[in-house]
């Protein structure tokens, strides 16, 4: 039997062969039909040389792939067995002419093909094993309507065309062509593609067209290599048409990023050119993260607002320009019943927004808040109602100001507002104790002053703090910074009561301090201030002023104004005025010596008396009240001398500086042109100036001084009417004292006349006439011309007797002449 070549063993009920049948080699030919066989007979493997092998009519469900064992078939009859699918295998069996496949329901077999017989489904799978080696397989227009199952084995193709057919889906085993980079799926009746597409990851072009496809896998993403995709425009819905228009390496990274935010709920669209949102995205609603960064994204549309899981949204470097999504749908539950109710993350940067709305305190799980690089003019008040932000970032604005609400922010640790074109900085951020970052630098800041911000965000959050508590306690300590002037938001602290600025630079009072109207105690010493603040003359509840160790000179008659001071410091100034001894005098005396001054300065008064003050010098500030001052006494002093000063007061009318030290008078009396009462007595004059202007002066006292003459330009006082200069050392009088006609009294008294000038005799109103105790031993010759004399002094002098010629003065009612 081991000699066998040809076995017929048909129309029996075998089930198998028996055991030895595998050592017939020799074996060419075999007929099982018409038997009971479930399965394929190992046995028959063993026969490498059969050319002929007939199966049919069996119950066998599958056929091996070791049939490619029998390389050497010509005939192979299959028919009317129970197998669906054949193996790849069969297709190298290259001398098989005789292919019998009948009555088996072949899936996947092309229907063009099944209708061209056996020969034709035998050349399909040919060309299957043809295909390893050319990597292709073109089953286009087939008629197929389903893949046949083998596909899965044909792993090493990369040019798979399946076009022009009638598939309705292509099975998940498509994954395992992962070589496969051209895949054709033209014109079928396709909707759907499998997500398993996303395992061939070798794919370069993928055709769809001509199917009825209205959305792509996310997995296609995958294919990161895939750079031609053909679709049919307006049936794709997903991606939307914006995506598919950015090409298909944009497209694959949208999907693929698509796909990752449905496994880790973060989706990130960074960069991918979009001018919307796509709307697939406003579906995915459980997501946590949202990033559009770097697109073109003109407006959020409010679908937003359904993000219920929503902790992080990032739109920065886009184009929009309002935040319109925030005012919700009217047509819905009011807002807060909606969505967004756990964003934590807001980043809006590098957009063109000018309105942030009030509605953004919708957010109020808000923690992070970026809107830098905007075009933002203002900040709602609201903002303050975000009260779990810890950081806030709107640099590069427009912003002109910070609202005082930021002060309700207390869990903020970042807070930048550079590059912005704010003035002043709110109080409240020194509220902020969280506070530790805080870049506010390149803004048109005014308020705080230049001092404090250079000292950087720690000195001026401190500095604000002190504003702050100032404007709770009507209390503030600025000293020791270095400050230049006082800072304007000072001025702003309406309620202050106390106020130190000491220790610091500053050189000049800005004149919006009087806003500080019940300003009580002011420390301004230890600066640089040269000229007195006269605003500080209007703080009228004044108690305790100190602007000692300054370089100013002259305290202002205005001073006078704070009638509640009780305390000036003034230790270390070098004054000129007021004099150095009223410096020294308590600070109500200060007062009162200024307010005398001040009533003046202000036309409240015309007269100045400041008698027995203790002056050494004249004192200069005399010379502010100018034309202001008709009457000045300085009377009681220990002047030594009247400084030119003087000739400001040309206003004068009355001038009293008796019993001081004068030694002499300054030529600058002359520019009191409208003087009318001088008195100079108990002084040390020695000679009397030659002033010639006084034409008004009507009463002159210069008694009790070491004169020696009278000057002889005295011609032009024409209105004088007294003259005293008595306890002088005058031996004579000048001739021209007999021109001042208007002379009614004349008091020589105690002198070392020996004679008077005959030029009296013209002294026609003349009354009264004193030479008591002078060096006369008769009576001069022109006494008794003096008719109108009715009081005669000559007591003390040495005369022996009285002319005669003394009863022509008739008017006499008082005559002494007692030694």
């Amino acid at each position: 039997i081991s000699q066998l070549s040809s076995l017929n063993v048909a129309k029996n009920k075998l089930t198998k062969l028996p055991p030895d049948f595998r050592e017939i080699v020799g074996m060419l030919k075999i007929d099982i039909s018409n038997n009971d066989f479930n399965v394929f007979p190992n046995d028959v493997w063993f026969c490498t040389n059969l050319t002929s092998l007939r199966v049919a009519h069996n119950r066998i469900k599958e056929i091996p792939s070791l049939i490619e064992n029998l390389c050497l078939l010509e005939e192979l009859d299959l028919s009317f067995n129970k197998f669906t699918d054949l193996p790849v295998q069969v297709g190298r069996l290259k001398l098989l002419s005789k292919p019998n496949f009948q009555g088996n329901t072949l899936k996947g077999i092309p229907h063009n093909l099944a209708k061209g017989g056996d020969i034709a489904i035998m050349s399909f799978w040919r060309a299957m094993v043809d295909s390893k080696r050319t990597k292709k397989f073109d089953v286009s227009n087939t008629g197929m309507v389903d893949l046949p199952n083998q596909i899965d084995q044909m792993t090493w193709l990369k040019d798979l065309n399946l076009s022009d057919n009638g598939l309705v889906r292509i099975p998940p085993q498509i994954a395992t062509l992962n070589l496969v980079e051209h895949l054709n799926l033209a014109r079928n009746r396709l909707t759907t593609l499998p997500k398993e597409i996303g395992g061939m990851r070798m794919l370069r072009s993928l055709d769809i067209t001509g199917n009825k496809i209205r959305a792509l896998p996310l997995e296609l993403g995958l294919c990161q290599d895939l750079r031609e995709l053909h679709y049919e425009e307006q049936m794709i819905v997903m991606p939307a048409k914006e995506v598919l228009n950015l090409g298909v390496r944009s497209l694959t990274i949208y999907l693929r990023r698509l796909r990752e935010a449905i496994l880790h709920s973060r989706l990130a669209l960074t960069g991918m050119s979009l001018t919307q949102v796509p709307k697939e995205v406003y579906d995915m609603i459980d997501l946590k993260e949202l990033s559009v960064d770097k697109n073109g994204i003109l407006e959020l549309e409010s679908g937003i607002i359904n993000f219920e899981e929503l902790e992080v949204l990032s739109v920065n470097m886009n184009q929009l320009s309002d935040l319109s999504f925030l005012l919700g749908d009217p047509r819905k539950p009011p807002w807060d019943k909606q969505r967004l109710g756990v964003l934590r993350t807001l980043q809006l940067r590098g957009n063109q927004i000018q309105v942030l709305p009030p509605e953004i305190t919708r957010l109020k799980s808000l923690n992070i808040f970026m809107m830098d690089n905007n075009q933002l003019t203002m900040l709602p008040d609201e903002i303050g109602d975000l009260v779990h932000l810890e950081q806030l970032s709107f640099s590069h604005n427009e912003l002109s100001r910070i609202p005082d609400t930021v002060s309700t922010l207390v869990e903020l640790n970042y807070l930048n507002i550079s590059h912005n074109k704010i003035v002043a900085l709110p109080f409240a951020l020194g509220k902020l104790m969280d506070l530790t970052k805080f870049p506010f630098n390149d803004n048109p800041l005014l308020e705080p002053p230049l001092e404090v911000v250079v000292k950087g965000a720690d000195f001026t959050l401190n500095y604000l703090d002190i504003c702050c508590k100032a404007l709770q306690h009507g209390v503030m300590e600025v000293s020791s910074i270095n400050l230049y002037e006082i800072p304007r938001e000072v001025t702003r602290i309406t309620n202050l009561t106390k106020l130190n600025l000491s220790d610091n630079k500053i050189s000049m009072v800005r004149k919006e301090l009087i806003e500080l109207e019940g300003l009580e105690i002011l420390d301004l010493s230890e600066n640089n201030m040269k000229i007195f603040p006269t605003v500080l003359c209007s703080l009228s509840l004044l108690s305790d002023l100190n602007i000692g160790h300054n370089n100013i000179t002259r305290l202002p008659v205005q001073l006078g104004r704070l009638s509640n001071l009780k305390k000036l410091g003034l230790e270390g100034l070098q004054l000129i005025q007021p004099a150095a001894e009223i410096s020294n005098l308590s600070a109500p005396g200060i007062v009162e010596y200024m307010r005398k001054f001040f009533r003046v300065d202000k036309g409240e008064s015309r007269k100045l008396d400041i008698a027995n003050v203790g002056f050494r010098k004249f004192p200069r500030e005399i010379a502010v009240l100018g034309t202001h001052l008709t009457e000045l006494s300085l009377d009681g002093n220990a002047i030594q001398d009247i400084t030119n000063e003087i000739q400001a007061l040309s206003e004068l009318k009355r001038f009293t500086a008796s019993n001081n030290q004068l030694l002499n008078l300054p030529y600058e009396l002359n520019f009191l042109k409208e003087v009318e009462y001088l008195d100079f007595s108990h002084n040390g004059i020695s000679a009397f100036p030659n002033v010639h202007a006084l034409r008004k002066l009507v009463y002159l006292d210069a008694s009790h001084n070491v004169m020696s003459s009278l000057p002889n330009n005295m011609r032009r006082w024409t209105a004088l009417r007294t003259l005293k200069v008595t306890n002088n050392d005058l031996q004579s009088l000048p001739e021209p004292l007999g021109e001042l006609e208007r002379l009614t009294s004349i008091d020589v008294s105690d002198n070392r006349l020996t004679s008077l000038p005959g030029s009296i005799k013209f002294l026609t109103r003349l009354g009264q006439l004193h030479v008591k105790n002078n060096a006369m031993t008769k009576v001069p010759a022109v006494v008794p011309l003096l008719t109108t004399l009715n009081e005669l002094s000559l007591s003390g002098n040495r005369i022996l007797a009285l002319p005669p010629s003394l009863c022509l003065c008739t008017a006499i009612q008082t005559l002494d002449v007692s030694y």
